[in-house]
């Protein structure tokens, strides 16, 4: 808690991509979040189930991958290791490759991929067996 401030919470986050086309439908289908609305090709603006927005942009349109540091990820929370397993083949199956598999790390069960050529994306699990 930050003094003399209530109730600060993490709303929404900018990532940067080389292309918000794909970036949109990877969210969409794969994770589940809501697309809100489009802004002339340059961002896309969508919700997850909690109310938390992501914008995913290129205002410079290019195809140039942001350069994001090495440490720098997203993690996404899944109720259980079956879940975790259930993500790693859905991203499998869509053709993307984890940087490495499923496995019993910092108390969870998590597992790793780059999407977009550029931004870390961790799957964890710290439910069930």
């Amino acid at each position: 808690m930050c003094p003399g401030l209530s109730g600060i919470r993490l709303k929404h986050l900018n990532l940067a991509v080389p292309d918000v086309a794909e970036a949109r439908a990877f969210f969409q289908k794969l994770l589940g979040f809501e697309h809100l609305e489009d802004k002339g090709g340059a961002l896309s603006v969508l919700k997850d189930e909690d109310g938390f927005i992501l914008i995913v942009s290129n205002f410079g349109r290019t195809a140039v991958f942001p350069e994001y540091p090495r440490e720098f990820h997203l993690g996404l929370s899944l109720a259980s290791p079956a879940e975790v397993d259930e993500m790693e083949a859905r991203l499998q199956a869509a053709g993307s490759l984890p940087e490495h598999g499923p496995a019993r790390i910092r108390g969870g069960y998590t597992f790793s991929f780059r999407a977009f050529g550029c931004v870390l994306l961790e799957f964890t699990s710290y439910g069930g067996a």
